[in-house]
């Protein structure tokens, strides 16, 4: 596999296991809002415009009280817990945030078998510690790759033959005086020139018959030519 590609598959599953977490979140809220234990219960909508204050139902806390392992008696059943023990607060849309606003309730959705497991109708989504991953992802990956061009001085090869097609290591062998072989991926093409990554070099090959072969961005190729500087 060429190594561009391989480092493109990398990226790519990288920030699909960024999306992981958000899209359990989706899936999690969806099936809840399907198939979910629900009930209306007491709330309060912050003065921000987003966030409510919920109070968990009693099948909700209980659950979490058993996770958790407290001790036997009123705290193991969640009845004996304060309000603020029992408060859920959460980011919710405008429509959901103005109900709780006017009514002073909203709904709690759980899982029957697992009530651990539960949302707030009209939750939102986690989207911002998710695009901020991403982002910072990406970023490292340009400054990554903007570095390693910066530190990588050009060398110029006259090809002694035309480009051959080969899957193997990035080379640059010393064949004797100023001849070399050369083995890297293909990073552009020009009018007779094209320009090879080889490890943490970059290598200009020129040459009046480069061969039949039309290399494209990303092929594996090596070539036997004379350095030039």
């Amino acid at each position: 596999m060429r190594r561009r590609s391989l480092r493109t598959i990398v990226l790519v599953l990288v920030l699909v296991l960024l999306q992981a977490p958000l899209a359990a979140t989706w899936w999690t809220q969806h099936r809840l809002a399907s198939d979910g234990e629900r009930e209306q219960v007491a709330a309060t909508a912050a003065d921000d415009g987003e966030q409510v204050a919920v109070r968990l139902p009693d099948a909700v806390v209980e659950a979490l009280v058993a996770q958790a392992g407290d001790e036997a008696g009123d705290q193991a059943s969640g009845r004996g817990l304060s309000d603020d023990d029992r408060t859920f607060q959460v980011a919710v849309d405008d429509e959901t945030w103005q109900q709780v606003s006017d009514e002073g309730t909203a709904e709690v959705r759980w899982d029957a078998e697992d009530p651990t497991t539960f949302a707030v109708a009209g939750q939102k989504l986690p989207l911002g510690g998710v695009l901020v991953l991403d982002v910072i992802v990406l970023v490292a990956l340009g400054l990554a790759v903007l570095l390693r061009r910066r530190r990588r001085p050009e060398l110029r090869m006259v090809s002694d033959d035309a480009l051959a097609v080969d899957d193997g290591e990035p080379v640059l062998e010393r064949l004797g005086g100023q001849r070399y072989r050369v083995r890297g991926v293909v990073a552009e093409v020009g009018d007779g020139r094209v320009w090879l990554d080889v490890a943490d070099r970059r290598v200009r090959v020129s040459g009046e018959d480069l061969g039949p072969l039309a290399p494209s961005v990303g092929d594996t190729v090596s070539v036997v030519g004379t350095m030039v500087g």
